[in-house]
């Protein structure tokens, strides 16, 4: 595996293991702060979190086809 594409793939996990923290464990844990006080203390997501969401999904995807035309620029 060349450097390029090590980098390409380690771009895709860093980008999945933030958009799955911020959308995932983020909400999952402001449920349990509200659950656990009675719904008194509430949390949640600016439009900012979501706006970073979708650029790391962006991301991403430019980084999957990149990675894609590398492995194909190889085999032909």
């Amino acid at each position: 595996m060349k450097i390029l594409s090590l980098i390409l793939v380690l771009v895709i996990a860093a980008c999945a293991v933030m958009i799955s923290y911020l959308l995932v464990y983020i909400p999952s844990e402001c449920r349990k702060l509200a659950i656990s006080s009675g719904g008194f203390a509430t949390c949640g997501l600016e439009p900012g979190a979501y706006v970073i969401a979708a650029i790391l999904g962006v991301i991403a995807i430019v980084a999957a086809i990149m990675l894609v035309r590398d492995f194909r620029k190889d085999q032909g």
